[in-house]
């Protein structure tokens, strides 16, 4: 519906919601930890056993991302990308379009 909504906690859904307009947004990132892993990859190091068709994402910031999607490439809303690199600590990203300057699908 062009938003996200947020709440400061898990269960609270009492407590005021933020909504964040997708057209905010460079991505959702769907992690295995909040620490992170200290150290970028370049999506080379590990390819993990994904389903769905191979794309490349560049973000106008310069980061780019390769991984794989489920998602139709005609969604005007955005795309769900698992990445490559199976130790990334990024298991899902929700992309929105218009965050995106470039998508190739393999």
């Amino acid at each position: 519906r062009g938003a996200i909504h947020l709440w400061s906690e898990l269960d609270s859904h009492d407590e005021p919601k933020v909504s964040v307009p997708l057209s905010r947004l460079k991505a959702v990132f769907f992690v295995r930890d909040f620490e992170g892993r200290g150290q970028l990859s370049d999506g080379s190091r590990r390819p993990a056993p994904a389903a769905g068709r191979r794309v490349s994402l560049s973000f106008a910031d310069g980061e780019a991302v390769i991984g794989t999607t489920s998602s139709s490439e005609n969604d005007p809303v955005g795309l769900y990308v698992s990445p490559l690199d199976a130790g990334s600590n990024n298991v899902t990203l929700f992309v929105p379009r218009g965050a995106v300057v470039h998508v190739e699908f393999a």
